[in-house]
């Protein structure tokens, strides 16, 4: 403990020690708020993944139906027509 003390005394080391517990309690981007924020950003990652697989799933799908929607307006124009006629 007394070779710690002349180390603790120095002016360069309690200002940073002074900075590390500064930066790790009371700014504004501490290690606490850090590691929630990049919990959060694994998160939502995780939740885009999910969405942009959805989204293809569902733009393999719309093709098929929006043909069929195509060929069914197709199919009641022509009736449509022939019925005035």
């Amino acid at each position: 403990m007394e070779d710690l003390f002349p180390y603790l005394r120095n002016k360069y080391t309690l200002t940073f020690l002074g900075f590390l517990i500064w930066l790790s309690f009371f700014d504004r981007n501490d290690f606490i708020t850090t590691s929630s924020y990049r919990q959060k950003l694994n998160e939502l990652k995780t939740q885009k993944e999910y969405f942009e697989e959805e989204i293809e799933k569902k733009q393999s799908l719309s093709p098929r139906s929006s043909n069929q929607s195509r060929k069914s307006r197709k199919v009641r124009s022509r009736k449509v027509f022939h019925e005035k006629r």
